[in-house]
């Protein structure tokens, strides 16, 4: 249907995925900010800006559960995850 973050779209696949994880995912800043990745308007408004200021070598991903640290090691590699 071509709109951003459709359920066909790769945004779309990234959010179910991500919203699938048991614990906290987030994006952690030197100066302590966090974002929280399973949050859709979370990705649309903090990543689109740390992309277009450099801000993202300074981000740390945090994985609260190691259960979903493999899940997305898996996903980051092959683009696909099992549980979704």
């Amino acid at each position: 249907n071509g709109r951003s973050g459709a359920a066909g779209s790769p945004g779309g696949k990234r959010h179910r995925f991500l919203s699938s994880c048991k614990g906290n995912v987030e994006l952690v800043s030197k100066e302590g900010d966090r974002i929280n990745l399973k949050s859709r308007l979370a990705q649309y408004l903090a990543l689109a800006g740390a992309f277009s200021e450099g801000y993202v070598r300074t981000l740390e991903l945090y994985i609260e559960d190691p259960e979903d640290k493999e899940k997305i090691m898996q996903f980051a590699v092959s683009g696909e995850s099992t549980a979704v």
